[in-house]
């Protein structure tokens, strides 16, 4: 008896605790269905779905209206013409009347206990601002998994096993300052007001405002973890991040922008967050130092995160402290040095 009440108060809180899927597309109509089919065959079914597509030029848009006839809780926008995702998420947003949301892609899939999992985990924990599970990739079309989470070089990244179920905002702070944790975008439910109170996604952030807007969630709110992967994204050699990320000039300039938005006066405390865990700059590799360098009101930012690069380097090279203090001086020389190249560049 008692079994069963726990269990009818379990599917109550989750049924209270309502959710939108937000699905963008743009000339992806091979994968839609895949996408959609997964999306519709969760275990704890998505309150409201949102497809958005971005002018298409294939067959999306008839794919999209089919289900569109079949599932009366998908909502479809679209925009005509290729405005880009920004615009897209810009759009989407408008339309969202749950307290959680899941953003995701045409060519991503959202396993079937995606949902019920994780919104176990967000009705254990309300306060926290987002659950995120192992991130793990489906590599192109040839339907191969990749673990990140099994890769010994990268697991301390990826493997959530060793986490709580939720982490604080300073529990997860403690955590990061140690160790990177890859919050990354379908393997996340995010609180829709929670996102909202941190700015929501800024247009200026380009590829990173995701990144930039559930970090800064998790910040403010603590996180809840599934360890387990629950969603696969595909990569593809020429996504809108991976293409912008590559153009140095592009990646610059978002970077900067990212540096202005910390920054701002009501994000100071995210700003103290991640001097306190640099970690956090990780996916920026070098290129940051290069941005910071330029700014002198971000030495300070900059200098944390140049010991926690050296740190990383240490750990990934397996050098004791000695070899790193000899090595250390050349490593800055060699910073100066491409960064005067780059400047007369």
């Amino acid at each position: 008896m008692a079994g069963f009440a726990f269990s009818f108060l379990k599917r109550t809180i989750m049924s209270e605790a309502t959710v939108s899927i937000i699905l963008s597309n743009f000339n992806h109509g091979h994968y839609l269905e895949q996408s959609l089919n997964a999306i519709f065959a969760q275990v704890c079914p998505a309150d409201q779905v949102i497809v958005i597509d971005d002018g298409s030029t294939d067959n999306s848009l008839e794919i999209i209206r089919r289900y569109q006839d079949l599932y009366p809780q998908m909502d479809v926008l679209e925009n005509g013409i290729n405005r880009g995702l920004q615009y897209s998420i810009a759009r989407a947003m408008g339309l969202i009347s749950s307290r959680y949301f899941v953003w995701t892609a045409a060519d991503d899939v959202l396993l079937p206990t995606f949902l019920e999992k994780s919104m176990a985990a967000l009705s254990r924990h309300p306060d926290a601002g987002l659950c995120f599970s192992e991130v793990t990739q489906l590599l192109g079309d040839t339907g191969k998994i990749e673990r990140f989470a099994e890769n010994p070089d990268i697991a301390h990244v990826f493997n959530l096993t060793k986490l709580p179920e939720y982490l604080s905002p300073h529990d997860l702070q403690h955590q990061m300052s140690k160790d990177y944790i890859a919050i990354y975008g379908n393997s996340i439910v995010c609180r829709f007001d929670a996102l909202l109170s941190c700015g929501g996604f800024f247009r200026a952030l380009e590829w990173h405002s995701d990144l930039f807007a559930f970090y800064a969630v998790a910040a403010r709110f603590g996180v809840c973890s599934v360890p387990e992967t629950l969603a696969l994204i595909r990569t593809q050699p020429e996504t809108y991040s991976r293409v912008g990320m590559q153009n140095n000039l592009q990646q610059i300039g978002v970077l900067s922008a990212l540096l202005d938005v910390l920054r701002l006066e009501e994000f100071k405390d995210i700003r103290r967050f991640f001097i306190a865990c640099p970690s956090f700059f990780s996916p920026f590799g070098t290129l940051m130092l290069r941005v910071m360098l330029r700014r002198p009101g971000d030495y300070r930012l900059m200098l944390k995160y140049f010991l926690w690069k050296f740190r990383e380097y240490k750990r990934g090279h397996r050098l004791s402290w000695l070899r790193v203090c000899c090595i250390l001086p050349l490593k800055i020389t060699h910073f100066y040095v491409d960064r005067l190249k780059a400047k007369f560049a």
